[in-house]
């Protein structure tokens, strides 16, 4: 099938339609989704992998979001942003001092 205006949002809504994610920011222009899982070294293959099967040129992202980074695609003149990170970790290095206590 061919993605066109009126179908894409069904189909990334397919690509994602198996994770836990979030929409961080949904404006005319950006949309960013948050894919939660703690293989997201495999999820980001499996939507890549769903993006390519439907024909859809990706990329890295155009924005910095941690060192994992993510996967963006443009269509009709809205750039997706997929960003991958893992489920119930706080972000950043500061992670490890909240939870172990230093002797």
């Amino acid at each position: 099938m061919a993605v066109t205006k009126e179908n894409y949002t069904g189909i990334i809504e397919d690509v994602i339609k198996n994770y836990e994610t979030k929409i961080l920011k949904n404006t005319s222009t950006v949309q960013e989704i948050r894919i939660e899982n703690n293989q997201r070294a495999v999820v980001r293959d499996q939507v890549e992998s769903s993006l390519r099967a439907q024909g859809i040129v990706y990329g890295q992202l155009t924005r910095n979001v941690g060192s994992f980074g993510g996967t963006e695609i443009i269509l009709f003149g809205k750039k997706i942003r997929f960003i991958y990170k893992l489920r119930g970790v706080s972000a950043g290095s500061g992670c490890w001092c909240s939870t172990h206590k230093i002797i």
